[in-house]
């Protein structure tokens, strides 16, 4: 068993706390995943001058263990009581408990993950998304992707409908 607190639930649930309460609204697993994965390489999405995660060329390799974490994370802050769901569980909102932690949290990261996030809260979900997309599947040009309620947004790269910018 490792000692180390990277990449572990604990670590995501505590960045969530960040995310949750700067979000000016509940939003689902898959909202959530793209505000962390974003804020954390802002730099790779094109949001920003710098990668909270540092520089790495295989960054958006990292989206679907990153979504899992997530989805543990929030499932820690629920338990809690940090994370409130609505819909039963299909949206999260931060709960006063959470929101008193978060804004106990300092530090350099700390300040550099609220300025991500609120940046992001301020953009187009589907902007952000594209970019994803885009780092993700760079071959493919801009391509289109499909929001399902059941599946959550999925990458649909189509060679024939994709333009090759």
């Amino acid at each position: 068993m490792s000692d180390s607190l990277f990449n572990t639930p604990s670590e995501t649930a505590t960045r969530l706390t960040l995310c949750l309460s700067l979000l000016p609204h509940p939003a689902t697993l898959d909202e959530i995943t793209v505000m962390d994965f974003a804020a954390t390489y802002m730099k790779v999405m094109g949001f920003g001058n710098s990668n909270l995660h540092g520089d790495n060329p295989y960054a958006t390799a990292e989206y679907d263990a990153r979504r899992k974490r997530v989805r543990r994370g929030l499932n820690r802050l629920v338990i809690i009581g940090f994370a409130i769901t609505e819909d039963v569980g299909s949206s999260y909102s931060a709960s006063p408990t959470c929101m008193q932690f978060a804004n106990e949290l300092h530090g350099e990261y700390v300040t550099a993950y609220r300025h991500a996030i609120e940046t992001l809260a301020t953009l187009n979900y589907d902007s952000i998304i594209e970019r994803i997309l885009e780092s993700r599947y760079p071959r493919w040009g801009k391509c289109g992707f499909v929001k399902s309620r059941r599946f959550g947004t999925m990458a649909m790269p189509q060679p024939l409908i994709c333009s090759r910018d």
